[in-house]
């Protein structure tokens, strides 16, 4: 069963609280982790703003992707792409993802981009209803005939060039990137290319029409990339890089069987790596010549490939081909001079080396071998070592290059006309050198960087200072440090706000030093002024960072930094290292400071939110799952954890109890962040109905209790308890000083169920004697009167008498009602003290503020237990 959601920007999400970028439809019965890793994958960059000339030509993102989410595999069909405005009047996009399992797509012969293309398949504009769909859509079951590439000849003048694609999933690894231009329609080139392929390989490759990053975990084979975006400029630097520039012209393809198959129309059905063309790299006419690209080897990476150029003119030089790829085919009637050429000079050396012995004077000295138990040869014996022939004093001949020399051997002459031969020390075998970037790589190209602010001070109120201490981020294997440079890029460095942002070098006592800038120009003054917002310094090849200023004027984790080593460079990312907090212990009234967002400036679209999360209470739980709280509105920012209690002392008369934790944020993105809670329970409360005075105002009937919310702190239980016993307290003044019940101090002596009963039998025995008085003789009466005088009822009757209750039993009752509520509440407040110091020592509340831009969400305080929950509790605050 196919599923799939529609993310965008709505005042009201599918998910209760959800607002801002959510999921506004989505199909019935989803896994979390499946609705959740969909949402990832609806990350978009706008090419263009809305309101530009040029926001019609924002590419849509059709993606293929395959990932596994409980053991199960699903290919993800994604359609990702501008949606206009949002309600807020701020750019919005609209992602449709639809989660397809094998068994689906095996009835789409079609493939994943054929199926994308089918009219309807996919939603191009939310109709605004949030709604859950009964069911997911299925993929069309037809298939598409293999046709002439006529998009790909429409843009390169060869329709081979959407074989050259195809023939790219047939090789290992498979990666392939495509450059275009604004406005081509590069699903179409897709379609046509998977039709190449057989329907079984179809489904296996991985695609983007509008590629900028690969979500985590997956893999993308074929990545079409928009001309004048980094990702672009990145890829025409790397020679390695497989890529199709459609931006500039590329000539005819290299034949094979797949290229033929787009020229033509028909492809042998027997497809395989074998039948891939070799990749080629474009030369001039004059001396065009197609590289056969061989298979990579192990310890290659699988993009070794050549990126197609722009065909040069005739009088442009060839470019040396790189190492790994294999010399061109000479011409035929060149092909034996260069062996030949070699094989003369080799021969002329021979006979160079030859004649020298031969010639050598009769005056050069014997060398001896000196051998530890062996005698010295006789002068007249010819030396057992052939490296001996050469002597010391003569140079060898001129000829020799320094390559073919042998190594010189010293020959000293001895007095004993013997000479000493020393050996010529042993050669060190060349160790590897490092490569500059092997630490980057360890890191998988991702640089930590450090937190911007710190806690100074001690108490619930630390103060948050800037993070001046530096940080490594990385370690280059650098002989020379003027050979290293850096480059920052990403959307952050385009011009907004009337601010502008740079990277300059200010180098001082042979330390490299970069310094990250932020121009703005001050409203009304219209003056600029410069802020330095961190350094990067390189100092014995250790690469270093530190902040300048707590208050960043754009976000540098979502820059890209490159790295270039004479002439090799490497692209890293940031990653963010949150600041780490101990968790929230549940201490009644806390107000709790959670540092301030203040190290990415807040855009509009940006969303500042804190999930919460609670451990150690058996069954808590957020009220409507809402355990996500935000700045925008003011309900937004609260939420309650719930805590069902269950009384052991009186489950009949006091039953589950809800007790409540109230949470808020409070303060502002530039201002320090609070947490505050309120641990609340129900208790109940003693109220008159009614005001009367004297006799009235003790009836019972004239009391009520209710339901009323308390503070569960030490001095409110305590106030709570003494609150239920001041209506007893008074009541036992009144009916003592009144004469209503002189016997109520030691009434209130007995236990409370033997008061309860007397009370009862009280009142039977009363109705016994009103009837008595009117009919005595009556066989009713008088088996009444034999019940209620057994000897059971004998204490009752003792207690009936010494404490008049006749006459006192109204009073009586009320006491009962009074102490009944005093036992019930002092029930109450032992176990809220209970379950007060159980929260405290147990329970914790663990919490992460981070930043949501463009899907992708950026971590600022982060407790630690709320990383790994299985992590013991910190210290609580």
């Amino acid at each position: 069963m196919s599923h799939e959601i529609l993310y965008t920007s709505a005042p009201q999400g599918l998910k209760p609280g959800s607002r801002g970028f959510c999921t506004v439809v989505s199909t019935a019965g989803m896994a979390k982790n499946l609705a959740e890793r969909l949402e990832s994958f609806s990350g978009y960059r706008h090419a263009f703003m809305t309101h530009e000339a040029q926001g019609e030509q924002n590419p849509i993102n059709y993606a293929h992707y395959q990932t596994t989410i409980g053991g199960r595999k699903y290919h993800i069909l994604s359609r990702i792409a501008d949606a206009g405005l949002d309600y807020t009047h701020r750019s919005n996009k609209l992602a449709h993802h639809v989660a397809l399992e094998p068994s689906e797509t095996a009835n789409a012969p079609g493939g994943p981009a054929w199926v994308m293309a089918a009219k309807g398949f996919f939603v191009e504009q939310w109709d605004g209803q949030v709604r859950t769909l009964p069911a997911g859509r299925e993929p069309p079951a037809s298939d598409r005939p293999t046709q002439i590439c006529q998009r790909w000849k429409q843009l390169t003048g060869d329709a081979g060039w959407g074989g050259v694609l195809a023939e790219s999933a047939l090789r290992k690894g498979g990666l392939m990137s495509v450059i275009f231009p604004a406005g081509t329609p590069v699903l179409d080139l897709v379609v046509e290319s998977l039709s190449l392929l057989p329907p079984e390989k179809r489904w296996d490759v991985t695609f983007s029409t509008y590629f900028t990053k690969a979500p985590a975990g997956v893999d993308c084979q074929w990545r079409f990339v928009l001309d004048g975006t980094p990702e672009a400029a990145a890829l025409r630097r790397d020679v390695r890089a497989a890529v199709i520039d459609l931006c500039k012209p590329l000539g005819q393809a290299q034949d094979g069987n797949l290229v033929r198959g787009a020229r033509t129309s028909f492809v042998s059905q027997r497809a395989s790596a074998r039948d891939a063309a070799p990749l080629q790299r474009l030369v001039p006419d004059s001396v065009r010549t197609a590289l056969a690209a061989p298979q990579p080897r192990a310890e290659e990476p699988e993009e070794l490939t050549v990126a197609p150029a722009s065909q040069p003119s005739g009088a442009r030089r060839l470019d040396q081909p790189p190492a790994w790829l294999p010399a061109a085919k000479p011409v035929t009637r060149t092909r034996w001079l260069l062996p030949m050429i070699a094989g003369g000079l080799v021969l002329l050396f021979l006979a160079v080396v030859v004649g020298a012995v031969l010639f050598i004077p009769p005056t050069v000295p014997i060398v001896q071998l000196v051998d530890s138990g062996a005698d010295a040869h006789l002068p007249n014996e010819a030396p057992k070592a052939p490296d001996q022939a050469a002597p010391a004093e003569r140079s060898p001949p001129e000829e020799k290059s320094e390559e073919s020399e042998a190594p010189k051997i010293e020959v000293d002459r001895p007095d004993a006309g013997s000479a000493m031969l020393q050996m010529p020390p042993a050669k060190e075998e060349k160790k590897d050198e490092p490569q500059p970037f092997e630490d980057i790589r360890r890191q998988q190209n991702k640089l930590s960087l450090p937190p911007l602010t710190v806690q100074v001070g001690e108490g619930s109120l630390p103060k948050p200072m800037l993070n001046r201490e530096p940080k490594k981020l990385a370690t280059l294997a650098v002989k020379d440090n003027q050979s290293v440079k850096l480059e920052l890029t990403g959307s952050e460095f385009e011009p907004r706000d009337r601010q502008k942002n740079k990277i300059v070098n200010a180098d001082e006592d042979r330390v490299r030093r970069w310094e990250v800038m932020a121009e703005e120009i001050t409203m009304g003054t219209e003056q600029k002024q410069t802020t330095k917002i961190a350094t990067f310094k390189l100092d014995a090849g250790e690469l270093w960072f530190n902040w300048e200023t707590d208050r960043p004027k754009f976000r540098l984790a979502f820059c890209s930094l490159t790295i270039t080593v004479d002439d090799q460079h490497e692209t890293c990312t940031f990653e963010f290292a949150p600041t780490t907090d101990p968790a929230v212990k549940f201490t009644g009234k806390t107000r709790t400071s959670i540092g301030k967002a203040v190290e990415y400036l807040l855009r509009p679209n940006d969303v500042l939110a804190l999930e919460l999360k609670v451990s150690g209470i058996e069954n808590a739980s957020f009220t409507g799952n809402k355990s996500r709280l935000t700045l925008e509105t003011l309900k937004d920012r609260s939420t309650t954890l719930s805590i069902p209690v269950l009384s052991t002392r009186h489950p009949a008369s006091n039953p589950a109890t809800k007790v409540s934790v109230e949470l808020s944020l409070e303060g502002d993105p530039s201002q320090p962040l609070f947490l505050t809670s309120r641990l609340i329970a129900n208790a109940s409360v003693l109220e008159r109905q009614t005001f009367q005075r004297g006799e009235l105002y003790w009836q019972t009937d004239k009391w009520q209790i209710r339901s009323a919310p308390i503070e569960l702190t030490v001095q409110d239980i305590i106030n709570h308890r003494k609150t239920a016993q001041e209506p007893i307290g008074k009541f036992k003044i009144w009916a003592v000083q009144k004469d209503r019940f002189p016997e109520l101090e030691e009434w209130t002596q007995l236990p409370h169920d033997q008061r309860t009963t007397a009370v009862e039998f009280a009142k039977k025995w009363n109705e016994y004697q009103e009837i008595v008085l009117l009919n005595a003789e009556d066989e009713d009466v008088k088996k009444k009167a034999n019940d209620l005088t057994k000897q059971e009822n004998k204490l009752l009757l003792e207690l009936y008498y010494k404490y008049r209750l006749r006459h006192t039993l109204p009073y009586a009752e009320q006491h009962n009602f009074f102490a009944h509520f005093v036992s019930q509440v002092n029930v109450w407040c032992e176990e809220m003290d209970n379950l007060r110091m159980n929260l405290q020592t147990n329970g914790r509340l663990d919490y992460r503020l981070y930043i949501q831009i463009d899907s992708q969400d950026i971590d600022l305080v982060v407790t630690k237990s709320f990383l790994d929950p299985s992590s013991p509790a910190n210290t609580a605050r």
